[in-house]
């Protein structure tokens, strides 16, 4: 048995790959997506390569052409949802964010990640 991921330690290093789940899952007999009408949230590692961040956007944009694309971090949605939900907005949050080949320690300060101090 041999197979391809499009992913290795959580970085995306194989578009040919990813693009055949992409056409699957946002193809006529998944998700049936109209890309002229959709908005799309994509979650990336935390200090992704900007080449990666720059095919990505070639691809959501020019090859599927998306209406609008959100890249961010996984902690920032966590966040976000967090702050929400809560009726007094906290002034700090810690997200320990557990992956398969990464655990991330993301601060927030007044909804404002500190990159500088991500462990």
């Amino acid at each position: 048995m041999y197979y391809l991921l499009p992913f290795q330690k959580g970085y995306l290093v194989n578009w040919d790959i990813e693009r055949q789940v992409w056409d699957y899952m946002f193809g006529k007999d998944v998700l049936k997506v109209d890309f002229n009408e959709t908005d799309i949230i994509v979650t990336e590692p935390y200090f992704n390569f900007s080449t990666t961040q720059e095919a990505m956007n070639e691809i959501l944009f020019e090859e599927y052409q998306f209406k609008s694309a959100l890249r961010t971090n996984p902690s920032f949605l966590s966040q976000y949802k967090y702050s929400r939900e809560q009726p007094q907005k906290p002034f700090c949050t810690l997200v320990v964010d557990t992956g398969y080949s990464f655990t991330h320690i993301v601060p927030y300060y007044k909804e404002k990640k500190l990159v500088e101090n991500i462990r």
